[in-house]
């Protein structure tokens, strides 16, 4: 599969999650506090799904030279997630830390295609998602968490979002 099909590809996951948050935020406007955060998480991932976009056309503007991705680059593990809490979130019957939960496992499954894609990109797509996605990630975890705070999500979870962090946090810095 070429570098631009599977940042296409990574793009419409990131379109299906922005707005799979926009139901959440839906979903929880009761709480106006929740509901913007879960808008919040939303925008950050339209902004994720153009920069790919972005990338992709790049890559295929200076298609010579571009290497393929790893071979285990793929949306697959993130499509059998994103199918099932779509069909979850459609039903309505998600609580606050259910769709936390559900928040941080499509995020911990994210940054490691992230990661694997930035070493196939030409410098130009690289310096793009690596400014707009990667320096972002940080910010983007910390608004899950304060999520997680305000849905009653166990600590065990609060651990995995503060590693998770913690990754991003080191991807972030350039080596």
């Amino acid at each position: 599969m070429s570098v631009a099909t599977l940042l296409e590809q990574f793009a419409a996951s990131e379109r299906r999650v922005l707005e799979l948050y926009r139901r959440f935020a839906e979903r929880f406007a009761a709480d106006p506090e929740t509901a913007r955060l879960w808008l919040e998480m939303s925008n950050v991932e339209a902004a994720h799904f153009a920069i790919l976009q972005l990338a992709a056309d790049m890559v295929r503007m200076g298609r010579a030279g571009t290497p393929e991705p790893e071979p285990s680059a793929s949306p697959a593990p993130t499509e059998g997630s994103l199918a099932a809490l779509e069909g979850r979130a459609a039903g309505g019957a998600l609580t606050a830390a259910e769709a936390v939960q559900a928040a941080l496992t499509l995020e911990q499954e994210e940054l490691p295609r992230i990661r694997q894609i930035l070493g196939a990109l030409p410098s130009p797509a690289r310096g793009s998602v690596l400014g707009g996605i990667v320096q972002s990630l940080p910010a983007h975890y910390s608004c899950l968490g304060r999520l997680a705070a305000r849905g009653g999500v166990p600590e065990a979870a609060r651990a995995a979002l503060a590693a998770l962090e913690e990754e991003a946090r080191r991807l972030a810095i350039p080596t």
